[in-house]
């Protein structure tokens, strides 16, 4: 039989991420489930592709950056990627991520401290 579910606080959960280790802090935001992984990376790159095709069309949005990776503080100051992300040097606007590797993505030292 399932555990029964119980409402929970925002300040009992405050408090049980309060007395976290840092380490254990770092495994509970360590996401290493392939599948989804590849989905945000999926999303990531079909972001950025339809950013580009509307800026071919003349489209540009209002207060939206260039780049989305670039400009998403939650990719770019609290969580990193095992995948390798680039810039084609014959087109600076078409962006690769590399399909090798073990796809995981973990919160950084530095968002957790």
């Amino acid at each position: 039989m399932a555990p029964k579910l119980r409402r929970v606080s925002i300040l009992e959960i405050k408090s049980r991420w309060a007395h976290l280790s840092l380490d254990k802090r770092k495994d509970v935001l360590c996401f290493e489930e392939p599948v989804l992984v590849d989905r945000i990376k999926a999303s990531l790159q079909a972001l950025y592709n339809k950013q580009e095709w509307m800026r071919s069309l003349g489209i540009q949005l209002s207060g939206v950056a260039d780049d989305p990776f670039a400009a998403s503080s939650l990719f770019t100051q609290a969580f990193e990627f095992t995948w390798q992300i680039a810039r084609s040097a014959r087109n600076p606007n078409v962006v690769l991520v590399a399909p090798s590797g073990r796809p995981v993505m973990a919160v950084k030292d530095s968002f957790l401290e």
